[in-house]
């Protein structure tokens, strides 16, 4: 079940062959079922405009630009939670987060921020009073003093991968 609650109608997933990403792809879900058979039959071949592999090997061999994570929230402190723990396990060193709480209607986040991403860790919080995913994303800018920025929301679990991916685009021959 999602995290309202509801079962899930798709699965959206990162596609890999040998470790290299190749594709994002959505499948609908069979009575919230989609067997690893199913899934298989179902990926086509590699789309354009992913990392190579030496790009992203590049990266993991030290070559890493400093990035921040811009990631937009609103009342979704559990959430929230699992995509920060997924984005601080990243295999990237070079890293920050930048969560913007938008309108919130409780404290949750910023707590939760504080008490277990703050002291030490690579974790900002910034508020954000006027609702809205764009107001959200600028707010982070001024928070954002690295040359690279990706954006994401708080219902991404990110694959371990994911940044040196995209930082891995940005260091491409």
């Amino acid at each position: 079940l999602g995290i309202e609650g509801q079962p899930y109608g798709a699965v959206f997933c990162l596609v890999r062959r040998d470790r290299r990403p190749v594709g994002v792809a959505e499948f609908a879900l069979d009575d919230g079922v989609l067997g690893a058979e199913s899934l298989r039959g179902k990926i086509g071949p590699p789309q354009p405009g992913f990392a190579t592999l030496s790009s992203v090997e590049r990266a993991r061999r030290g070559e890493r630009p400093p990035l921040t994570v811009a990631l937009a929230t609103r009342d979704r402190a559990a959430s929230l939670d699992k995509c920060l723990q997924s984005i601080l396990s990243q295999d990237y060193g070079a890293f920050e987060i930048v969560v913007v709480d938008n309108a919130p209607a409780t404290s949750d986040t910023q707590e939760l921020v504080a008490n277990r991403y703050g002291a030490g860790m690579k974790v900002r919080y910034v508020p954000e009073d006027r609702d809205g995913l764009g107001r959200a994303h600028n707010a982070a800018l001024p928070h954002i003093h690295t040359p690279l920025a990706v954006f994401t929301d708080d219902d991404v679990i990110a694959d371990r991968n994911w940044l040196s991916a995209m930082a891995g685009s940005f260091t491409a021959e």
